[in-house]
Formats: C-alpha cells, sequence, structure tokens
C-alpha cells in the first residue's frame, strides 16, 4: 500500500514540475545580432525625418483645432459658444469649417483678439459637390459652388486645382466614410491627387473619437507605401466637432520653434512641413495621453522619448513590426522586402499619440576617386542613446520581438514584465526546472527511506508475533 501511494506521489510531483516548466518556457532564440555595417558602393537606408530641425530643449507645443462646426452650417452652438469651450480646453489655435460657408480673415480679427486664440483665416468644408470624399481648405478664400467634371474624383481635382490657384492648402476628411459608402478602398485615387496637388498637405487619420476605427489609418499607410520618402502624407487628428462636449477628444499640436512666436504663417508651416504630432482619445474624457519629450534620428536609428506610455509600436505598410523606444533600421531594413517609411503609435489606456511618418530613402557608401552619379552619399553624424524615460507597465503586447541592444539597464528595467508574465530569462527556465527535479529527487530519497524503516519495523513485529 505505501509502496502504491509512493509512486502515486512521485507520479504527481514530476508532473508538477514539468506543469512548472512548462509555463516558465520562452522562446530561446539568440538575440538580434548588430546591424551590418555599411557596405562601400552599396545603398544603404537611412531615415527622412520630418522633425530633423525640431530644437526639443526650447519648441513652442500649440493645441490646435483645425476642424469644427458651428450653427452656420450643421452644428449645435454659436461660434462665441464653441471659442469659449476651446478656450476652456486649452486650444491656442482654431479653426471653423462650416460646410460650403468661408470663414474669412475679416471675421476673425476681434474674435481672435477676445478669446486669445489664433483663428485661421479662409477656412471652409468642400461638401456639397463631393458628398463621399471631403476636403477642408485653408487661406483660400474660396467656397464651390459647382465643380467641373461628372465623377468624385473630376470634381475633387477641381476643388484642389482652384485652392491651390489662390494659395491655399487642403486636406482629404475622413476618407474612410468614402470607402464604406463605395464598399471599396481606391488607394490610387489618393495617390494621384497627393501627386498632383502639392498643396493637398494631408488626410484625417483619426476623426472625432476615432469612430471608423482603423479604416483612416489604413488609407493612409497604402497611401504611404506607394508615396513616400518623395511625397510625404502627414496624418491630422481631428475633433470634426459639431458640439462644445466633442472638443478636445482628437487634435494636434503644433511644433513651432520660435516658442513666443504663434503666427499663420508659423502654423501654417507646422501644417505644411508635418512638424506637429496628432494626438486621439479612446473615449471622451479619461487621463492624461502620453506625451512625446522627444524625436531624434540618426542615419539608421529613430530614438522616441517619451512620458506615460504604456507601449510603442513601429508600424510599416500597415503592420506592426517592432515595440519600444527605438527603430533601428539597420536591424528592420530588409532590402529583399523594402519599405519606404515607418511610423510610431505611443499607447496608454486613454488613447494614442502617433508620429508623422519618417521617409526611408537609400545612400551610397562611395571610395574616395569612385565614379558615382546615381546614388546619394551617405551622410555621417553621431546618434545619441536615448535617455531614460518613464514608462507604465505593459498590460498586454503583440509576439512581436523588440529591439534593445541599444537601451540602458534603467529602460530594460523599466519595461520588464510584470511578476508571473511567461516572458521571462532562459536562466530562470533552469533554475525552475533544476529546483523541481532536486525537489523531487530529495523526496524520492527520504520517501525510500521512510519505506526501509517502515518493512523493518513490519518484520520486527512479525518476528515478535511469531515468537
Amino acid at each position: 500500500m505505501i509502496k502504491k501511494s509512493f509512486k502515486k506521489l512521485i507520479c504527481l510531483l514530476t508532473l508538477v514540475a514539468l506543469i512548472t516548466a512548462n509555463f516558465a518556457e520562452v522562446s530561446l532564440l539568440e538575440p538580434e545580432p548588430p546591424p551590418p555595417p555599411p557596405l562601400n558602393g552599396l545603398r544603404n537606408p537611412y531615415v527622412i525625418s520630418p522633425y530633423v530641425d525640431i530644437d526639443w530643449e526650447t519648441v513652442g507645443r500649440y493645441k490646435a483645432g483645425i476642424h469644427n462646426h458651428s450653427n452656420l452650417s450643421d452644428g449645435l452652438n454659436t461660434i462665441e459658444e464653441m471659442l469659449e469651450e476651446a478656450k476652456k480646453r486649452n486650444f491656442d489655435i482654431f479653426s471653423f469649417n462650416n460646410h460650403d460657408i468661408l470663414f474669412s480673415a475679416k471675421d476673425i480679427a476681434a474674435l481672435s483678439e477676445t478669446y486669445g486664440m489664433l483663428l485661421l483665416p479662409d477656412t471652409n468644408e468642400h461638401t456639397k459637390q463631393i458628398p463621399r470624399d471631403h476636403i477642408n481648405s485653408y487661406w483660400s478664400n474660396y467656397v464651390c459652388t459647382r465643380a467641373a467634371g461628372t465623377t468624385d474624383v473630376e470634381k475633387m481635382r477641381h476643388i484642389l486645382s482652384v485652392v491651390q490657384r489662390r494659395g491655399g492648402i487642403s486636406i482629404i476628411n475622413h476618407p474612410s466614410r468614402a470607402i464604406i459608402m463605395n464598399e471599396f478602398m481606391d488607394v490610387e485615387k489618393y495617390v494621384e491627387l497627393y501627386r498632383d496637388f502639392n498643396s493637398l498637405i494631408g488626410m484625417e487619420i483619426v476623426n472625432r473619437v476615432d469612430i471608423d476605427g482603423e479604416i483612416n489609418r489604413e488609407v493612409w499607410d497604402s497611401v504611404l507605401a506607394l508615396t513616400m520618402p518623395d511625397r510625404p502624407v502627414w496624418g491630422f487628428s481631428n475633433d470634426d466637432a459639431h458640439h462644445i462636449d466633442h472638443l478636445a477628444h482628437s487634435y494636434n499640436v503644433m511644433l513651432i520653434n520660435e516658442a513666443d512666436e504663434l503666427t499663420e504663417d508659423a502654423v501654417r508651416e507646422s501644417m505644411e512641413n508635418g512638424t506637429f504630432i496628432p494626438y486621439s482619445r479612446f473615449e471622451f474624457g479619461g487621463a492624461p495621453l502620453p506625451e512625446i519629450v522627444s524625436i531624434t534620428s540618426c542615419s539608421s536609428k529613430i530614438s522616441l522619448k517619451a512620458t506615460g506610455y504604456s507601449q510603442i509600436n513601429w508600424i510599416v505598410n500597415g503592420e506592426v513590426v517592432s515595440h519600444g523606444s527605438v527603430f533601428n533600421l539597420g536591424v528592420r531594413y530588409n532590402k529583399d522586402k523594402p519599405f519606404n517609411y515607418v511610423r510610431a503609435e505611443i499607447i496608454n489606456n486613454s488613447g494614442v499619440v502617433y508620429t508623422q511618418p519618417f521617409g526611408i530613402g537609400l545612400c551610397c557608401i562611395i571610395e574616395e576617386g569612385s565614379d558615382n552619379t546615381d546614388c546619394e552619399v551617405c551622410g555621417v553624424c553621431d546618434c545619441p542613446e536615448p535617455e531614460p524615460v518613464t514608462t507604465v507597465t505593459v498590460t498586454s503586447t503583440e509576439p512581436i520581438e523588440t529591439d534593445t541592444s541599444h537601451e540602458t539597464t534603467e529602460q530594460t528595467q523599466a519595461k520588464s514584465p510584470p511578476a508571473g508574465s511567461p516572458n521571462v530569462s532562459r536562466t530562470y527556465v533552469f533554475i525552475v526546472i533544476a529546483l523541481s527535479i532536486a525537489a523531487i529527487v530529495v523526496v524520492v530519497l527520504t520517501a525510500d527511506r521512510i519505506i526501509k524503516v517502515a518493512k523493518s519495523m513490519r518484520e520486527e513485529e512479525e518476528e515478535e508475533t511469531t515468537d
């Protein structure tokens, strides 16, 4: 009876050890090798950043709401009520884009002074002639009453051409709605428009509280894959507010180096050059969104310093390819499957902060005296290591490798998984297995000794009974 119980105990302990080892199991892949050195005479990828000229120590950050409506079109509040609420929510820059109604320069002077905000002039949302694809225009004294052409694309081209001739800039609003109405994604349509009109600077990647989900970003990524790096398309996050309660959920922060000089020209330059950061909330209200402290890039590396985030995703062609505060192009770039842009999403439980796309160019290391006419010569610069950042524990993540070869000890510790996470080291696996086996051996030896003592006692009892 004792032997049977002992066998059951041994089986049970063995099973426990196997289960423990299984939970502790992790991938035994070797860490990522360092990026290969640039090859002389061959094309090497390098980063083209819209933020390269930003002085992150002194830059001015201005909260901008550039797509809003009043009761002059289909909004529920007056212009004054919208501006009063915008002031309470700390907007520095504001724009009214009522449907086919011009908010002209002469309308804004007194309002700007009263509410202490920079109001963008000559703004409008073109909708009547193009009910599927709406277009916001800025700095263009133009309302389209009749667009030439019969198709939506022809009418869009007409509107964009007039805006451009009049010195304005424009943005395509919520492309998701056109896709939902047409039931297919016509990416080539957008690509041709962006290539043909320099004044068409970007598209909405978030509208309101991201009501159409990922569709707007899917369009953006599809367009970027075909236009970058030569023709960037900047992403805008807009409230599209029709009521005061809609404000300050999706907005942009303009980065203007001259911190004390908030002017129309500076805002326009920021919009045209992509030197701004889109912010988006998952829902109304909530805790603060992450904040980008700095973005630096050099050669084949992008370093992003942020606070209040739980995860940073790096996206190529609509797919998450890496996590972490640094994107190392030398490691990630595959010459057999090249890509021409990468962008980042900085996430916490309240929402997402987006970067603009970084272009991926190709350059060559050229030997002295070599003839080279068809490849840009690679520049040389120092890439500083990122400073430690404030992070929040990641509660969930995709099974994608994180490039951590660049990180400091503090950063690695900050990103370590919580207790009980299966993402543990190989050393820990071996320790757990070894301890489990040692425990089994101790139990086996102890049990064997107990059995021998019990057997000896039984034999003595039998002898006494016999006597």
